[in-house]
């Protein structure tokens, strides 16, 4: 979880950064003196009054989802579990100790077996 809480901050910033140049080009846009117009004008006004507001809305956005998994992140393991887990890990440290106790359970049967054997042979060279 800490590896995806990372990622998620290293795409935060990308875009983050990527929400920063298209406001700068916006900017451009909009304090270019040489396009003017009919077409030109509102496109500006659009520009700025919609466009600059929701790049700003979606870093702030980008910002929040941010915190909140490295919030997450902190609160689970401060509250739940510290030790990070890995799903493939936990499986196969299952599937080892599963081979383990059969084995181990074959084991004990054989000696049973030959514990009774030796019993019945004993018993046989006691009469």
């Amino acid at each position: 979880s800490r590896n995806q809480a990372s990622s998620v901050g290293n795409l935060s910033q990308t875009m983050n950064s990527n929400y920063d140049a298209l406001e700068k080009a916006i900017t451009q846009f909009i304090n270019d003196d040489a396009l003017k117009g009919k077409a030109y004008t509102p496109a500006k006004q659009f520009f700025s009054t919609v466009l600059i507001p929701l790049s700003t809305s979606m870093k702030t956005l980008s910002d929040l989802t941010k915190q909140a998994c490295d919030n997450f992140v902190s609160r689970y393991t401060s509250e739940v579990d510290s030790i990070s887990l890995k799903e493939s890990e936990l499986e196969e440290d299952i599937r080892s100790l599963s081979q383990k106790i059969t084995r181990y359970e074959n084991l004990n049967n054989n000696l049973k077996k030959h514990a009774s054997d030796n019993q019945q042979a004993i018993s046989s060279n006691q009469q």
